[in-house]
């Protein structure tokens, strides 16, 4: 999948929680695996509590994937993502 899309998948997730969560849609990060929005995080956190290849999808349009690691123990760490 491309950035773009990844972005969009996150913005639509936002839109459609926004009633219930409307912090969501000022900050924080969407969560997606294997091309999926799962959640909504207020800070990145530490990258062990995701799946290597997990994405967290900034309000301002970063990406940032899960790398390294397993997916009993987590991933080790973050790295910007570009595709």
């Amino acid at each position: 999948m491309t950035n773009q899309e990844f972005l969009n998948i996150a913005h639509e997730y936002r839109q459609r929680y926004k009633d219930t969560h409307p912090r969501m849609l000022n900050c924080g990060y969407v969560r997606i695996f294997q091309g999926e929005a799962y959640g909504w995080c207020a800070e990145k956190g530490e990258a062990n509590t995701e799946c290597p290849g997990a994405l967290l999808v900034s309000i301002t349009g970063k990406i940032f994937e899960a790398i390294g690691g397993d997916n009993m123990k987590g991933a080790k760490k973050w790295r910007p993502y570009h595709k």
